[in-house]
């Protein structure tokens, strides 16, 4: 699953083909969970294997600074069979406190950012590696998927999400025909996002508005500022966003497997997406879901938060966040 399902955005989406007078989608006005990422302690390896200790963080907007923040994780233990766990059954979702209480739904933490260690999912793999061998079209998907329940609760408001971590085998395919047919998957790394005022001007030019400054020639002139990132200011007004991912990161091709097993690589398409507590992506209308590597963006002149995340399409995520100050 690419990007964590908050009631948020599946009504922002139920709306995308009428205009009712609702906030743009990239508009933060209050509590929202914006992203989940899954990383393997010590690696950016997004896809954990049995025994893994798995950081899981939530990235938690609250411009209102509604408090106090409490921040829940819970998941169901993946058992290999289609069934629908209740993590996922839209039914169980509707009443949280239930589910949380519910047989099989296994508390995992409170915090922003939780360490666990994967869970013994044994029986689960096994019944997995079968279907794949008995049919190879399903080999290039050998992974289960644990459905990550986080739940932010501040100042009377909750929001709800769901991450899917994928769990692959590891040892249990060595030296076998299936070994190497899933690619296992990274998060991708954001290296940049620069202000140019137009698109015909390179991307490298422009005002570093989000760099991170881990040496001091990232920031040129401007130098570092206390929140990590280059202290250049952000320009009020129009003028374009173009966002830059480092290279360096990237995964090798991923496979699809055809019903014989034959399998044809594919490169990860990389997708950025935009949060503003203030301020116009004026070429996104209707539901106002700002996507894209270069956006055209109108600064307001005093302060706001900026949020850009970057997904792989495979459940790899990383991001951006900073608190410009008024100009």
């Amino acid at each position: 699953m690419p990007r964590p399902v908050t009631l948020a955005a599946a009504l922002a989406l139920a709306l995308s083909a009428c205009n009712t007078g609702f906030a743009p989608q990239y508009l933060v006005a209050d509590l929202r969970i914006l992203a989940v990422r899954s990383q393997v302690t010590g690696s950016l390896a997004a896809d954990a294997r049995l025994g893994d200790t798995v950081r899981l963080t939530a990235l938690v907007a609250n411009p209102l600074g509604r408090a106090p923040l409490r921040i829940r994780w819970a998941t169901c233990i993946p058992d290999g069979t289609e069934a629908l766990p209740p993590c996922l059954d839209p039914e169980a979702l509707r009443d949280v406190d239930s589910l949380l209480a519910a047989p099989g739904v296994v508390a995992l933490g409170e915090g922003s950012s939780i360490e666990v260690t994967v869970p013994e999912v044994a029986g689960a793999f096994d019944r997995l590696i079968a279907r794949a061998e008995a049919e190879p079209a399903l080999a290039c998907r050998l992974y289960l998927e644990l459905p990550v329940l986080v739940v932010a609760d501040a100042g009377g408001k909750r929001e709800v999400a769901v991450k899917r971590v994928r769990l692959i085998p590891g040892s249990e395919i060595a030296a076998t025909e299936l070994a190497g047919a899933y690619v296992t998957n990274s998060n991708p790394v954001p290296l940049a996002v620069r202000r140019v005022p137009s698109e015909d001007v390179p991307c490298g030019e422009g005002v570093p508005v989000l760099v991170p400054c881990w040496d001091a020639t990232a920031c040129d002139a401007a130098g570092c500022g206390a929140d990590g990132f280059c202290a250049a200011g952000f320009p009020a007004g129009r003028g374009v966003l173009c966002a830059r991912a480092d290279p360096g990161a990237a995964d090798p091709p991923y496979y699809q497997c055809a019903p014989d097993g034959a399998r044809t690589p594919f490169f990860e398409s990389l997708d950025w997406q935009w949060y503003v507590t203030a301020g116009r992506f004026p070429e996104f209308t209707g539901v106002g879901n700002a996507t894209g590597d270069a956006v055209e963006f109108e600064a307001p002149a005093g302060p706001f938060t900026i949020w850009v995340i970057l997904r792989d399409g495979r459940g790899g995520e990383a991001w951006f966040e900073r608190q410009v100050p008024g100009g």
